[in-house]
């Protein structure tokens, strides 16, 4: 689960799922992985995130859930008020893990930093990006 602002100003959430097919005949299991969609987030408390899950997840028993994984932001990873551990709360066998994705962004960023051209290249991207969202009429944003 993860959402960043779009140029409308709409914050997308968007989720994917990772669970085990088994197949006793077989003696064997699957790892599958399913991108449900975007979902609009409208605010971003603790207390919507859960909601979002719950409500996406509706058809599905959250009691079977082994584990979750989401980004560092504070909201979704605190260990006492987090989305996290509203989900523990419940089902006491869904571990958090950060999302090892997230990690690799964070590596590529600084690795990014440490060029002084490559940083100056992403500054520029940054700026030009500010100037036109800023720059478009209202009805436009």
């Amino acid at each position: 689960m993860d959402s960043t602002q779009d140029i409308t100003k709409v914050d997308p959430v968007s989720l994917i799922i990772r669970y085990v097919v088994v197949d006793y005949e077989e003696k064997s299991f699957r790892i599958m992985e399913s991108f449900l969609g975007f979902y609009p987030l409208i605010n971003h408390g603790t207390e919507d995130n859960v909601n979002l899950i719950y409500e996406l997840l509706n058809n599905l028993d959250i009691k079977r859930c082994r584990g979750q994984g989401y980004d560092g932001a504070s909201v979704m990873s605190v260990a006492y008020t987090g989305v996290q551990k509203r989900i523990s709360d419940v089902v006491s066998s869904a571990s958090y893990i950060h999302c090892t994705v997230h990690n690799l962004n964070f590596v590529n960023s600084n690795i990014a930093k440490s060029s002084q051209k490559v940083a100056l290249f992403f500054d520029v991207v940054q700026n030009t990006f500010l100037f036109f969202s800023k720059s478009a009429p209202d009805g436009h944003r």
